[in-house]
């Protein structure tokens, strides 16, 4: 595994993920980095900067506090609400149109979004929920147009 996502495991274990958390991103990375090699330190570094934001660490919290109890419909509505936000944001920022040019590959990304619906059964429910809010994707996030 590349050092940049050891490092970047370690960050995410220190913010107070849990160990499921931070072992499905590690499952999660092991795929993209065997992928997208050359990509991995800029992946990483983006990552790691996106630590540095409270509602991120909130985030992983949830996804958390979730991967302990998935029927919690309040929990569940916060989190779609939250990651809506980070959506929009990063829209807003441009972030979201990098995507593309870091993960081109469209058969990869089915694999990817595939892996995470395995994750854990909440996750088809969440991607209910951000359809409801506007957003599809969970590999690749996009707005939804009308």
């Amino acid at each position: 595994m590349p050092a940049e996502v050891v490092e970047y495991l370690v960050r995410l274990r220190a913010t107070g993920a849990p160990d499921a958390i931070v072992e499905g991103e590690r499952d999660a990375w092991i795929l993209m980095a065997a992928r997208w090699p050359e990509a991995i330190p800029a992946m990483m570094a983006d990552k790691a900067a996106q630590l540095a934001n409270p509602d991120v660490v909130r985030l992983y919290r949830l996804f958390g506090r979730i991967a302990a109890d998935g029927t919690d419909e309040a929990l569940l509505r916060e989190t779609a609400d939250l990651m809506s936000e980070l959506f929009a944001q990063a829209e807003a920022s441009g972030e979201l149109a990098l995507q593309e040019d870091v993960t081109p590959d469209p058969a990869f990304v089915r694999l990817m979004d595939a892996f995470s619906d395995a994750a854990h059964p909440v996750v088809g429910r969440l991607r209910a929920m951000l359809a409801e809010r506007g957003w599809t994707g969970w590999t690749v996030v996009e707005k939804r147009r009308p």
